[in-house]
């Protein structure tokens, strides 16, 4: 990357990390970085895909991008998670001042779109799951199914690979945490994620054992539940009254060649390809099971547990609003 655009990337990265800058103030100063690695950009970028695009934003926002800067916070800090949101929301209300006129992957750019954060996010959703040193760096295994037992729980050994599979946990249950807030924050819908995880995380556990679908491709299905059950313990509220459906039961003009099957339940449910009253009922009756402990792994007892009580509290607030105080 030309170093003008370098300076624009590091002032925005660094501001991302002074905590002693209020969420205005940052976001104050990624917009500022972005304006001048617009104006310092050469006539091609390094990096862009449509010649119509405005040179240098791609590169800033994607390659070296300050949204991949957000997303390894999140994923390594939970802590920051509230104000990566409080930024973000700051970075929306700029909308497009500053930058009339602007294009990106061939729409006109707003902050207010946030513009390849979505992809960033997806990216990391996909691709972030490897065994990594303290510094991020990649440690290279020659099987990489000896870290499925650590993804799904298992406390890291001494050896630096265990603990690199460590790492990759909780980044994704991090990065899940924080995609989940964006959500409640009303600023990304990640209802179809939310429900993916259902689909696959939960619902192959209302199967028995021998007959549950194994993917080593895919998380340990331990992981998987987790993850479905963070979704419902931090978002249940926006799921319990959602009603989107993501497949041909229930959406007959769903086209599952474009848009895969995300709503489809890997386990016993044969209702709509979506969120339904009867569905969320099936979700209680899988982690009711999983809470009881028989047979399951103290984590999955946790989040089970936890994700209930979060249902339950739901439920009740759903009742008082419907019956009064």
């Amino acid at each position: 990357m030309p170093d003008p655009l370098s300076a624009s990337y590091d002032v925005a990265r660094e501001a991302l990390l002074d905590t002693s800058l209020s969420p205005e103030d940052v976001a104050s100063k990624i917009v500022t970085a972005c304006r001048e690695a617009v104006e310092v950009a050469p006539p091609t970028a390094p990096i862009q895909h449509f010649e119509s695009d405005t040179n240098g934003l791609e590169l800033f926002l994607w390659r070296w991008s300050i949204w991949d800067r957000v997303v390894a916070i999140a994923e390594q800090d939970p802590s920051s998670h509230d104000r990566l949101v409080a930024i973000i929301t700051a970075v929306r209300a700029t909308d497009t001042i500053g930058c009339e006129g602007w294009q990106v992957w061939r729409e006109p750019f707003s902050w207010a779109e946030l513009p390849i954060l979505g992809a960033s996010i997806t990216e990391s959703e996909h691709w972030g799951l490897c065994s990594t040193d303290e510094s991020g760096t990649t440690i290279l295994s020659s099987d990489e199914t000896r870290g499925r037992p650590f993804l799904a729980g298992d406390p890291p050994t001494a050896s630096a690979e265990s603990q690199g599979w460590a790492r990759a946990r909780r980044r994704w249950l991090n990065l899940n945490i924080f995609t989940a807030h964006l959500w409640l924050a009303g600023i990304m819908d990640k209802s179809r994620w939310a429900l993916l995880w259902q689909s696959k995380g939960l619902e192959l556990y209302a199967l028995p054992p021998d007959s549950r679908p194994v993917d080593e491709n895919s998380l340990p299905p331990e992981l998987g539940m987790e993850t479905a059950a963070l979704w419902l313990r931090l978002t249940g509220g926006l799921m319990y009254t959602c009603r989107d459906i993501f497949g041909p039961r229930g959406n007959p003009e769903w086209d599952p060649e474009r848009h895969g099957l995300p709503g489809r339940s890997e386990g016993m449910w044969d209702g709509v390809d979506g969120y339904h009253p009867d569905r969320w009922l099936h979700w209680k009756t899988i982690l009711q099971d999983i809470a009881n402990g028989h047979g399951y792994r103290p984590t999955m007892v946790e989040a089970a547990r936890t994700a209930l009580e979060a249902m339950g509290e739901v439920e009740r607030q759903h009742r008082t609003l419907q019956n009064g105080p």
